[in-house]
Order: structure tokens, then sequence, then C-alpha cells
């Protein structure tokens, strides 16, 4: 980044942060960075957008220091989600005046811009989380991934603020020991636990922006999604016997002309069971939507 854009970006993240953005002025920033309210709007056109690359410079700080822990050697992976919340927690606290700041007075849900920013932020940090648990932890770890992202959010965000309201800094180290504890904890029950998971793909996909159309609803993170119920039935024999109509209907979706007649049959018995009632509905509308490529 160019030396002059950053230290505009700099000043004004300091101004905000103690003065407060609607009492900070663009004269004021270009005054101290010494240099004319004109040669400032060729950095940025605007103080909306100025506060937008300040968002995405504060977060690119973060996982540049994420990055930086890719050197350091973790004996498990339980080190290593301790030693990334914990380095999460110390960037927030370090910037909790801007961050708080944003929370009084910035308009996110009336700014069509804001709005954006905030889920383009919270989309990647997820998805950041996403592929660095799966990183740590496995593959094995995906069906339960985004339950797992959220609740470790949720605890982070609760204890930041308990900790600024307490002033009490030192329990960050603390605190991020517990939250991944939590977390490994969580992660290692789903392997003799197979409860099904809240959050899939589907809906998280209504949440947050993804970066590849994978994450679309297609019918066969449906198919895998409904597994995952079935999976967690605690009656045996109608989870086995669900199972064998799932593989069915996988098996003549494979075909290259499936059969709509025996699509609907498998589909129809799968919807008896009311908890599969809505992701049946979601396969069958994607399904329909293939026919006419499927020339049936």
């Amino acid at each position: 980044m160019e030396s002059k854009k950053q230290l505009i970006l700099e000043v004004a993240l300091s101004s905000f942060s103690q003065k407060g953005y609607y009492s900070t002025s663009v004269q004021e920033i270009a005054s101290q960075c010494g240099i004319s309210k004109g040669s400032l709007y060729k950095y940025f056109s605007s103080k909306e957008e100025l506060f937008i690359e300040i968002c995405e410079y504060n977060q690119n700080q973060l996982f540049e220091k994420f990055a930086s822990l890719d050197d350091q050697r973790f004996t498990t992976p339980k080190e290593w989600l301790q030693k990334h919340i914990e380095v999460q927690m110390e960037d927030f606290l370090q910037k909790k005046d801007f961050i708080l700041m944003q929370f009084k007075e910035m308009p996110f849900h009336e700014n069509e811009q804001l709005k954006k920013l905030k889920v383009r932020m919270r989309s990647r940090i997820m998805q950041w989380q996403y592929k660095q648990l799966i990183k740590a932890y496995g593959p094995h770890v995906e069906p339960v991934i985004w339950d797992t992202i959220m609740m470790m959010q949720g605890m982070i965000k609760e204890y930041l603020f308990l900790i600024m309201n307490t002033k009490q800094y030192d329990l960050v180290r603390d605190s991020s020991r517990f939250i991944a504890n939590r977390i490994d904890d969580f992660i290692h029950q789903r392997e003799t636990k197979k409860e099904p998971p809240v959050i899939t793909k589907s809906i998280i996909s209504k949440e947050i922006l993804f970066e590849h159309t994978e994450w679309e609803d297609t019918v066969s993170s449906i198919l895998e999604e409904i597994q995952l119920k079935v999976d967690a039935f605690s009656n045996e024999s109608l989870k086995e016997e669900y199972l064998s109509v799932l593989t069915y209907l996988k098996e003549e979706l494979e075909n290259e002309k499936p059969r709509k007649y025996l699509l609907e049959a498998l589909l129809s018995y799968l919807e008896k069971e009311e908890q599969l009632i809505v992701l049946i509905k979601k396969a069958r509308m994607l399904i329909q939507q293939e026919v006419t490529k499927w020339n049936i």
C-alpha cells in the first residue's frame, strides 16, 4: 500500500476512534496528514469510502496476524485453536474504540454500502475459520462446522464484552483457553454422538456470501443434509430403511436419464418423516428444475 494512503487510513482510524465518525471532518484528517482536502479526495472519494477502507484495512491486519501463526509449531489442534482465538480477542481489544464507535454511530441497516460491508467482512472471517478448522481437525468436522463456528464466535463475543466492561484484560488468555477447550470437546464429541447439525450449508449460504458457487443449494448438498438427519435417527431399523431409500434415490439421479416417476416415489417415501419434509420439498424443487435437461 502506498505510504500516503496508509497514513490517511491510520490518521482517520485514530480520529474516528477518539472523536467519532460524525465529529471528525475530512479537512481535519487532511490537515493532520499534512495534505490538502483535495489531495485526500484523490485517494478516497468520500468520508464513507474512507471508513469502509479502514474497516477492511483493520481486517487485513488481523489476517496478517493469523498468517504469522503459520510459522509456529503447535502440538495439537486445540493448542492452535487457542492461540488463534487469543489473537482475535487481542486484536479486537486493541481496536475496541473504533469498533464501539461503529455500534453507536454507523447506520449499517439503513445504508446499502455499509450493509454490504458488514456482510462481506462477516463472510470473510467465517470462511477463513471454516478452512482453518478443516485444516486443523480434518474433514470429519465438516458436518458440524458451521455450528462450531457460530458457537465459537458467540463465546468470543460474550467474553470480549465482559472483559471490556470489567476492564480485566488479563482474562484474555484464560478465556481463549476455555473457549478452545469447549470447541475441542464439541468436535470430539461428534465422533461418538450423531446429533444432526442445526446449521447446514444451505442455511448458512443465506446468511453469508460465499466465494464459490459450490455453496449454493444443489441436489447433492440437500441429499447430504437429509443423510445427516437420517444418521441421527435413534430407531436403527427406521434409519436403515431410510438410508436404503436415500441410496436408491442417489443411484437413480446418477443415471443418464433418471425416471421421473421413480424419483417422485422415493421422495414421497422419505417425506413421510416429518423432520425431512422441508428438505424433501427443496430437493423436489431442484430436481424438477433439472427435468428439462434430462429430457425425461
